[in-house]
């Protein structure tokens, strides 16, 4: 479960770096960012989802695309463009029976902050080590 204060500090980058795009602060084209095999933000979003029984299926499946896009920009992309993953999130769930009548916004947001900051102590952690 997401603290309180993760919670505050997710919303007060969020609101910096949604000022900064707003005055032409930040790049339309994201940098990407290089972590041998970490992972990131994408993979785990992917094992939180797999846990539940929500996997990636069929050709027409972008979840795997969308997630290397994710590990890829690195845990602060995703926190800046955490409407566009959660439009991801949304387009994919409606498109499954039962996911996408269930399919909750601000659920999906809760698990998308975990895995960024999973994501984060990993990237911190392999730092370290």
């Amino acid at each position: 479960m997401i603290s309180d204060e993760l919670w505050r500090k997710h919303h007060a980058r969020h609101a910096a770096a949604h000022v900064a795009k707003l005055a032409g602060g930040v790049d339309a084209q994201p940098v990407p960012v290089t972590h041998s095999s970490i992972g990131g933000a994408g993979t785990e979003l992917r094992k939180m989802l797999g846990s539940i029984g929500i996997h990636p299926r069929g050709e027409k499946c972008k979840c795997n695309e969308h997630a290397r896009e994710m590990d890829r920009y690195g845990p602060d992309w995703c926190e800046a463009n955490i409407e566009t993953i959660l439009d991801w999130l949304e387009g994919e769930a409606k498109s499954r029976p039962l996911v996408g009548f269930l399919f909750s916004r601000y659920l999906a947001r809760k698990v998308v902050i975990e895995a960024i900051a999973r994501a984060r102590a990993a990237l911190t952690s392999a730092a370290v080590g």
